[in-house]
């Protein structure tokens, strides 16, 4: 009896600590590094099984993921997100995008949360694509940001958004803030903005 009652709680803890982990979301259009690795376009390891798990602490980017760790959340078992194609360690394709149109933002949300904002930042013109994203690559305000006022969000979101007037290959950063845990989800979708 005494193994029987250790079993179910186990089983329970273990259940429990799975709802835990997979109750977040991602981005699939534009498609986010880990929606593409879930679809399986690209060779990513865990990620595959787990796209909606990019979380990290929120209050970017006064705190957030460390440098060079902004697109696994600051993840260690996500670090595939965070390798770059230039220096062919990770041959993410990217999306083809008009300089200043209006762009769909599609989110798949696995578990509801009250959401402070969902904000969109995207690299510098000049940024360094043979290097792992951080913050000084990124322009310093958000071309876009859609707030909420702690509204529970469930199943899914998108949001058109005006996009910036950008040359060439870039990264924009997602970040869907929480305000019932100190949480955020993070998205990187690499971009070509071609020449005008």
């Amino acid at each position: 009896m005494r193994r029987l009652v250790i079993s179910v709680i186990a089983l329970v803890t273990m259940v429990s600590a799975t709802t835990v982990a997979s109750a977040h979301g991602f981005q699939t259009t534009l498609p986010s590094r880990a929606h593409l690795c879930k679809i399986g376009r690209i060779p990513c390891g865990d990620i595959k099984y787990e796209p909606q798990s990019v979380e990290g602490p929120n209050q970017f980017p006064q705190a957030g993921p460390a440098d060079g760790e902004l697109c696994s959340g600051g993840l260690p078992q996500f670090v595939e997100l965070n390798k770059t194609r230039v220096s062919k360690s990770m041959p993410w394709p990217t999306a083809d995008v008009q300089p200043g149109s209006t762009h769909r933002f599609q989110w798949t949300l696995t578990a509801g949360h009250k959401t402070s904002t969902f904000r969109y930042y995207v690299t510098r013109d000049g940024w360094q694509p043979d290097q792992w994203l951080t913050r000084a690559q990124l322009e310093p305000a958000p071309f876009a940001v859609i707030g909420y006022n702690g509204q529970l969000l469930q199943g899914g979101v998108s949001h058109e958004v005006k996009l910036p007037v950008k040359t060439g290959r870039h990264i924009i950063l997602g970040i869907w803030d929480h305000t019932d845990q100190p949480k955020a989800v993070y998205a990187c979708s690499d971009v070509f903005f071609p020449a005008g």
